[in-house]
């Protein structure tokens, strides 16, 4: 079904590259723009603190505070160095909004060309290509992209383990499966509620069985799973 599709709408495989191309720069013109300009809210503030004690944090989300203590540190601010002062002091260290939103920044913009390239052999050339244009605008996926915290990161990765899941599932391909359980544990490792994911994988092994396909690789899904 997946070739098929990608046949029908072959006219726009060779320039799927183009659209992504332009999606993608439009997306980081839109994102860097005014980057720093809006003052720190209580969450980026919140988010800054949670980086000064890392290895204390429990690991279950741990990985979705990482991309803002990197910004810190590239900035040249020792993120440790903020635990005993206060947030009004942070700014004479270093600290300002364009360094802690710089890392969602590049998150966002990345995951234009992944989720397009990504959701071409689910949704077919043309769709794909859509796709990444209306993500490079969507009002919603800018803002996130312009705050200091995990939100475009969990929206890229869960999202790549529903392409890379309905994918394997269609094509019974171990090698896909298992990285969609990978991004999945990545995904949990960002913030825990993306394990609302298995409710989706739940309700499709249901209809599947319902349907009697045998298209959800059987025991080896379970293991990976």
């Amino acid at each position: 079904m997946d070739e098929k599709r990608l046949t029908t709408d072959s006219g726009w495989r060779g320039a799927f590259a183009m659209w992504l191309i332009a999606a993608t720069l439009l997306g980081a013109g839109l994102r860097f723009h005014q980057l720093g300009d809006a003052s720190f809210w209580n969450e980026e503030l919140y988010t800054i603190r949670s980086c000064t004690n890392l290895g204390e944090m429990h690991r279950s989300k741990v990985l979705g505070y990482v991309p803002t203590a990197l910004g810190l540190w590239f900035a040249g601010v020792d993120p440790s160095e903020l635990s005993v002062a206060e947030p009004e002091t942070w700014r004479s260290l270093g600290v300002t909004e364009w360094w802690a939103r710089l890392a969602s920044c590049v998150i966002g913009i990345v995951s234009i060309p992944l989720l397009g390239y990504a959701s071409r052999g689910v949704l077919g050339w043309r769709a794909a290509g859509m796709l990444s244009v209306f993500l490079a605008v969507s009002p919603w996926h800018i803002y996130w992209s312009q705050a200091s915290r995990f939100y475009t990161q969990q929206y890229v990765l869960y999202n790549l383990c529903l392409l890379w899941y309905f994918r394997a599932t269609a094509e019974a391909s171990r090698g896909r499966f298992a990285a969609s359980m990978v991004v999945l544990l990545l995904a949990f490792l960002t913030q825990p509620p993306a394990l609302v994911i298995c409710a989706v994988f739940a309700v499709d092994w249901l209809v599947g069985l319902l349907r009697g396909e045998r298209v959800r690789l059987g025991r080896f899904g379970w293991v990976a799973g």
